[in-house]
Order: C-alpha cells, then sequence, then structure tokens
C-alpha cells in the first residue's frame, strides 16, 4: 500500500502547486478528525485517484466541485460549545457511514459533538472508532419526522442540536462551528446551511414563500458557488430546512419542539415562523456546506392533509399579525 501510495502522490502531486494544496488539504483534515480521517481520505484516494482528497466517497469523480465549496470556514466563536448531533434513518447504513465519515473528517477538535441515531429500519452494524460518542435508538413507532427529532432533543443535555439527515455529507472543515456562531448570536433562532446537489448546484439556501403561502426552496439548481462569500455568509431568511438545522436546545424546548402534527412536511418551516413570531431570527450561513441527496431514504411526498393544516397555520399566523398591526 505505501508503494502504491506513494506513486499516486507522484503522479498527482508531482507540480509544486499541487503539492502545496495537498498538503493544505492534509492539514485541514488533520484538524478536522485527526489520524481515522486522514486514513479515510487516503483510502479512498488510492481507490479513486480522481477523487478530490476530502471529498465525499458518494460522489462521482466526474463531479465540477468547486474548490470554494471545501473552503474551511472562518468563524471561530463559540468554538467549544456542546453539540447534539441528531440523525434520522431507515436502516439505511450505507448513507449513515458516509455521513458520518463526513461529519468526523470537517470537525474541528475544539467543538465536542455526540450523536444520536434514531433508527426506523433494519439493524445498523456496531458504530466503534469515530472520534466522537454514538448512541443508537430503535424507533418502531410509525414514522414521525417531529416525533422522533423532538423526542430525543427533549433529553439533550448539549447546548445545541443539530438536526442532520443521514443523506447529507458536510463538505468543509468548521462547517459546524460556522452554525453554532451563528446560533450563538443574540436574537437567533434556527440556523441552517448551503445545501449542494453533485452537481455543484444549490438544493438548499435558506427557504421562501409563494404569494399563496406555500414554502420553496430559495435559488434552487442556481450554481452555488455564487454564494460562499466570507464577508456576506450570513442571510436572514424566512425558513430553513430540518435536513441541516441547528437551534439552541433551550430555546428548542421552550418553543415545544417541532409539531407532531407534521409527521413528513413542513415541520421545520413551521418551527422557524414560531420561532420568529417569538421574536428569533432565522438565519443561513453559507460557510456550512454540505452535499444532500435529498430525500435518499424516502420518496418526496406531501400529504394533502398536511398541505391543508399547513395552510391552516399560515392563515392563522396571518390573521394574528393583521391584528397585531391594527
Amino acid at each position: 500500500m505505501r508503494i502504491r501510495a506513494l506513486r499516486v502522490i507522484w503522479q498527482l502531486y508531482a507540480d509544486p502547486a499541487a503539492m502545496r494544496a495537498l498538503i493544505r488539504k492534509v492539514g485541514s483534515l488533520m484538524r478536522g478528525g485527526g489520524v481515522p480521517a486522514l486514513r479515510r481520505a487516503v483510502a479512498a484516494k488510492l481507490a479513486h485517484p480522481t477523487l478530490a482528497v476530502g471529498q465525499p466517497m458518494g460522489a462521482a469523480a466526474t463531479e465540477p466541485w468547486s474548490a470554494a465549496y471545501t473552503q474551511p470556514a472562518s468563524t471561530r466563536r463559540f468554538d467549544r460549545a456542546t453539540v447534539s448531533i441528531i440523525i434520522l434513518t431507515k436502516g439505511r447504513a450505507d448513507l449513515v457511514m458516509t455521513c458520518l465519515g463526513a461529519v468526523a473528517a470537517t470537525l474541528t477538535p475544539t467543538t465536542p459533538v455526540s450523536i444520536t441515531i434514531v433508527n426506523n429500519g433494519a439493524a445498523l452494524p456496531v458504530l466503534t472508532g469515530w472520534p466522537f460518542q454514538i448512541a443508537v435508538v430503535s424507533q418502531n413507532k410509525p414514522f414521525n419526522w417531529s416525533e422522533y427529532n423532538t423526542d430525543v432533543a427533549n433529553r439533550c443535555d448539549a447546548e445545541f442540536c443539530l438536526f442532520l439527515n443521514d443523506d447529507v455529507q458536510p463538505l468543509n472543515v468548521g462547517w459546524l462551528s460556522a452554525m453554532v456562531s451563528a446560533a450563538g448570536s443574540p436574537g437567533v433562532g434556527p440556523v441552517g446551511a448551503l445545501l449542494l446537489y453533485r452537481d455543484g448546484t444549490v438544493q438548499h439556501a435558506g427557504i421562501d414563500f409563494t404569494p399563496d403561502g406555500m414554502p420553496y426552496h430559495r435559488h434552487r439548481r442556481e450554481l452555488g458557488a455564487q454564494f460562499v462569500t466570507p464577508e456576506q455568509a450570513e442571510h436572514v431568511v424566512p425558513a430553513v430546512t430540518g435536513a441541516c438545522l441547528l437551534v439552541r436546545t433551550r430555546l428548542f424546548t421552550r418553543l415545544g419542539g417541532f409539531d407532531r402534527r407534521f409527521r413528513y412536511s413542513y415541520n421545520d418551516v413551521e418551527f422557524c415562523l414560531r420561532a420568529q413570531d417569538h421574536g428569533f431570527r432565522t438565519v443561513l450561513t453559507t460557510e456550512a456546506r454540505l452535499l444532500h441527496l435529498e430525500s435518499a431514504t424516502r420518496t418526496l411526498r406531501v400529504s394533502p392533509a398536511e398541505q391543508r393544516l399547513f395552510a391552516q397555520f399560515m392563515l392563522h399566523r396571518g390573521r394574528e399579525v393583521l391584528a397585531g398591526d391594527s
């Protein structure tokens, strides 16, 4: 393996500029996940020499990744805040392992993290050897995204909770610190991230509303690199997706968590709007960048009952706003 590794390094990094770039990437991996993260990256590189160092294993070598996506986040406030990451899965060990590997490779060592995996499917393999504590909770009740997440968060003793899909993969070192820094600012409630499709276009850059009050993702399918501007990294938005949503644990429980009536859809949007009604802004930080496979574990669907329930919520909320303005 050593001879093969040296051959790959010589073939790909003989140019001094390429070697300097490699050294920077190795340094980022070591700072983020230590030796285990570096070993995983080396194994991936040997198996797929055209794969960028630190690029998610699920990404094809031909994808037009921009270097901007993998640049480390510059925000470092609240670095030592504790974070509990909650990941829901339907027994998809392949997605869970890839997600955990990307998280481990991009964490900063000063961010204490614990992970709870809520499994509503086939048994997962024993998850050992990771640089963070992992607990697996088996959930046999009918799937309810809001209920699963809220039940775990209500037992959380970390300062922040991060709700994370199993089909996302962090791309840049320091993404979690950037989200924590945004959420730690006065008056900020939920915080979201820039989520990208495999081709580098935007899957999520905040959620807005149509004239009839239905949510949609801003800038979907636009080139994501244009949003990676550290000087304008944080944006106030109406709502963010629950695929990657961080909030102070105390605020989450104070607001009652996610509305359990929304089993599949609108739970994240409703929570963000409810936080706004209590005086807390929702923020998107583009210093947190993740690949999102979007509903790899279940078919995209919107329940007509939940759609009607959300429309009723928006109508009631609009009446309250009008009453407050009069």
